[in-house]
């Protein structure tokens, strides 16, 4: 994938991470998997078990997007960066 299409894609992400809807929406999914979690019996192995798994997959999600968005940060330092080096060989041509 080139630099200003990471760029592209991890200011995508930074819009969906600060989005009240995505917060309120994941956090809300998250409370809810845990109220279930909390309230399953104990004898229920299995569906704690899949509540736990519901709960980490959430969380990979979320970390998949911050991944995208920390991706393109250093996707904008490196576009900066070469922008500078071809700024400075211009000017010692």
């Amino acid at each position: 994938m080139d630099l200003l299409t990471e760029l592209q894609r991890g200011e995508q992400a930074r819009q969906v991470l600060e989005s009240e809807i995505y917060a309120e929406s994941w956090q809300a999914v998250r409370d809810g998997i845990i109220s279930a979690w909390e309230s399953a019996p104990i004898r229920d192995k299995e569906g704690a078990n899949e509540l736990k798994l519901m709960l980490k997959l959430l969380t990979d999600v979320r970390r998949n997007v911050e991944t995208v968005m920390q991706t393109g940060k250093m996707a904008k330092i490196q576009i900066e960066r070469e922008s500078l080096l071809d700024k400075a060989k211009r000017k010692f041509k």
